[in-house]
């Protein structure tokens, strides 16, 4: 056989999907042929050798320089492979990242890199304390970067490959509402108003004005032009649900009592036509945030609404919400007494010289407290031991669950916000403030016990008196008022406190709404006008006001501002404001965002 047949049955066995065994094939000199073929292999052989020596040396410099301390690829230990590998695939990359960036994206993705917060302990005078081993920890430059990469930098370039790639932009203000089904085929706008109307002739029998129908009539507009009509079903079927089961539900606390339709459907049980309550401060066109229903159930039995909120909209759509506890000034020097390795007593001891007050800082410890800044000054170590403390005060101390927060969601709750567990639950990594600002339904399940209390006394009076509701009591039992002025106030939900005991006992209460504008004036701030709230209802001859505008307004909590709605009421009245202008003042003077 010829060097050029041998030549064509070779192609031909290897590229036979190109050309058939016998096919015509060019005819070259044996000689010529053998030669050139010998010259290409012997160079191509050299060629991938040497590429292959120059992928060893890169390959070797890279080694070495991955156990320099302080080189680019210091502290690689523990990226998973598969993180590498899942990025460069994801994003096509053609070069290798930079490990730093590499670890900050592995440490996003499985949370379990660089030191733990964690307590340890440990003091810093222990040599097997958890600590950085490095001082590489920290966000380089672009120039530092480049520095450190500068035998590749196309590795820094991939980092902007990535961003280019990311293209995602948070959205605040767009409320993002779960979908709620009315029944029977009814449209949602259509089953609100029919629960509205059927309760307004429920709750008012026999007594509907036309002045609760224009009301009524408003705030369905104002619902409906402002897209809450399924937030006000969401709210009305779980309580509904809770109410079916005989779970305790509150009469309504906050903002939301201030509603008719909340009232006419249900949601709330507190009549706002009797106590000149303003539904603008729940909801209006001018508001910037979400309006808010906090509900209070039985502590004992919360979770049973919650698990049906979970069956209706789905496990996936459901989560509580996360609450960060921070240093407290307090705390924080406590904390650091105990990493500084300080003798308990000693560090206690500059602890209780920090006064309780809400708010206190460091800083202003220092300030109001002598005998702590006479410490601070005189001793080194306390000195120490407050410096430090004030660079921790106010940081993140621990994350837990939300006591009542739940958020539920429309699309699957990881479409919105990144969840963690809780004792095996779900729960949103962003807190209630990060919620309400990306428009998703916040829920107050709060879990209260004087409501427990009262069903299980309502349940042993029942015992002896079958047909004994406590939702037919009368509001004005003169022995119920006559056991509160002489100070029998124990168990009775926020009344039982010593102070606001003998503010009760002063005040010789003869009604319920007495109680409530105590409830109102024992806090910070209102509680200073306490004395002249008590002087002016024994001697009303005394009560003045700044402009007999304010009589009206005044009056029934004897010449002194109590109610939030007040302060909206003279804003309208004496200024001009819409009720959106006048609800913004009032939240600036609640300091709400």
């Amino acid at each position: 056989m010829s060097v050029c047949t041998a030549a064509r049955n070779n192609a031909c066995a290897h590229y036979g999907h190109r050309a058939a065994v016998g096919a015509p094939f060019p005819v070259r000199r044996p000689c010529t042929r053998k030669k050139e073929n010998v010259m290409v292999k012997f160079i191509l052989k050299r060629i991938g050798t040497m590429i292959i020596a120059m992928f060893m040396i890169i390959l070797i410099t890279f080694t070495l320089m991955h156990s320099i301390p302080g080189g680019p690829f210091t502290n690689t230990k523990g990226v998973p492979e598969e993180v590498t590998q899942a990025m460069e695939a994801k994003y096509g990359l053609d070069q290798p990242m930079p490990v730093q960036f590499v670890k900050y994206l592995g440490s996003l993705l499985h949370g379990d890199f660089g030191p733990s917060y964690k307590y340890t302990g440990k003091t810093v005078n222990d040599v097997d304390r958890m600590e950085f081993q490095t001082e590489e920890f920290y966000v380089k430059s672009t120039d530092e970067m480049y520095d450190l990469f500068s035998m590749v930098p196309e590795a820094c370039e991939n980092t902007n490959k990535i961003a280019e790639q990311c293209n995602f932009d948070f959205v605040f203000g767009d409320t993002k509402l779960p979908y709620f089904k009315a029944p029977d085929g009814m449209e949602n706008q259509e089953y609100f108003e029919k629960l509205c109307y059927e309760g307004l002739e429920r709750r008012y029998p026999g007594k509907v004005t036309d002045a609760l129908r224009e009301r009524l009539e408003y705030e369905i507009g104002v619902v409906k032009k402002m897209g809450y009509t399924n937030y006000y079903l969401i709210v009305y079927d779980f309580i509904n649900y809770a109410k079916s089961r005989d779970i305790p539900v509150g009469p309504g606390r906050g903002s939301g009592a201030g509603s008719l339709a909340a009232y006419c459907v249900g949601i709330t049980d507190i009549d706002p036509i009797r106590y000149s309550l303003i539904f603008e401060r729940f909801l209006n066109p001018e508001r910037v945030s979400m309006p808010d229903f906090d509900v209070d159930f039985c502590y004992e039995r919360r979770q049973e609404v919650i698990d049906y909120v979970n069956r209706k909209y789905g496990r996936d759509h459901v989560a509580q919400i996360v609450t960060f506890g921070t240093m407290a000034a307090r705390a924080a020097v406590r904390d650091v007494g105990r990493v500084m390795g300080m003798p308990y007593q000693d560090v206690d001891k500059v602890a209780k010289l920090i006064p309780t007050e809400l708010k206190m800082t460091l800083n202003h410890a220092l300030e109001v407290s002598p005998d702590l800044k006479a410490m601070y000054d005189a001793e080194p170590q306390v000195h120490e031991l407050i410096d430090t403390s004030l660079k921790v005060e106010g940081m993140p101390r621990h994350a837990s669950t939300h006591a009542a927060g739940v958020v539920i969601t429309r699309e699957p709750a990881t479409e919105y916000v990144p969840l963690s567990t809780n004792d095996g639950l779900p729960v949103t990594q962003f807190n209630m403030v990060e919620i309400e600002r990306l428009g998703l339904l916040k829920m107050d399940f709060l879990g209260l016990r004087t409501l427990t209390v009262i069903h299980d006394t309502e349940a042993a009076v029942r015992l002896h008196e079958p047909d004994f509701r406590i939702a037919n009591l009368d509001y004005d039992d003169a022995s119920t008022y006559a056991m509160l002025e002489r100070g029998e106030t124990e168990g009775i939900f926020q009344l039982e406190s010593t102070g606001m005991t003998q503010v009760l006992v002063s005040m010789h209460p003869r009604s319920l709404e007495d109680v409530i504008a105590l409830i109102s004036l024992y806090r910070p701030g209102p509680m200073d006008s306490i004395p002249t709230y008590l002087r002016n209802r024994r001697e009303p001859d005394k009560v003045t006001y700044k402009t007999p505008q304010l009589a009206h307004i005044l009056d029934v909590t004897n010449g002194c501002i109590v109610y939030q709605e007040q302060v909206m009421q003279i804003c309208r009245e004496l200024a001009g404001f819409s009720f959106g202008q006048a609800d913004n003042v009032r939240r600036a003077m609640s300091k709400k965002k």
